[in-house]
């Protein structure tokens, strides 16, 4: 059914790191192999992370820093 839905290579990328037994995780294997690709992680910046990825693919390699997505967290903390 995935396949179907169009999330074949998808399902590659997930075949491609079970067979090479699965050493990292998920993310550690999918960020090492593809660095470019913007997805879900750990520390749940995936957002700012595709943010600052397609800032970069237009030239602006300032864009989103470090110390804001780090703010942004703090700050959401606070709210929380």
């Amino acid at each position: 059914m995935l396949s179907e839905d169009g999330f074949g290579d998808m399902l590659a990328i997930v075949d491609e790191w079970v067979d090479a037994g699965r050493k990292e995780d998920f993310f550690q294997f999918v960020s090492q192999k593809y660095p470019s690709v913007a997805g879900a992680n750990p520390t749940k910046t995936c957002l700012f992370l595709a943010l600052q990825q397609a800032l970069v693919l237009v030239g602006d390699v300032e864009g989103v820093k470090d110390a804001h997505i780090q703010h942004f967290l703090e700050r959401s903390e606070e709210l929380h």
